[in-house]
């Protein structure tokens, strides 16, 4: 299931609309956060510390997706379960 739901995340809600416009706001934050190290970092530092960055938050945003798509699952058995008694 969990890798059902990855491919999900990845395939569709990724790109859905409103992803694309977080994925925008994201954006406008990594670019504030790397600015102030224009100064006293590198090209190459600053591309590594923007890529984790980047890595963490797609990790975030799809765990976050699982976890809330098994939580609807459980709450959806327990109340179909409820409502067959």
């Amino acid at each position: 299931m969990i890798d059902l739901l990855n491919k999900l995340y990845d395939k569709i809600a990724y790109w859905e609309q409103t992803s694309e416009e977080l994925n925008w706001e994201y954006d406008q934050s990594i670019c504030a956060i790397l600015e102030p190290l224009k100064s006293t970092k590198t090209e190459s530092e600053i591309a590594e510390i923007s890529d984790l960055i980047y890595q963490a938050t797609y990790q975030v945003r799809r765990d976050g997706f699982r976890l809330g798509a098994q939580y609807m699952a459980k709450l959806l058995m327990e109340t179909l379960g409820n409502a067959a008694e």
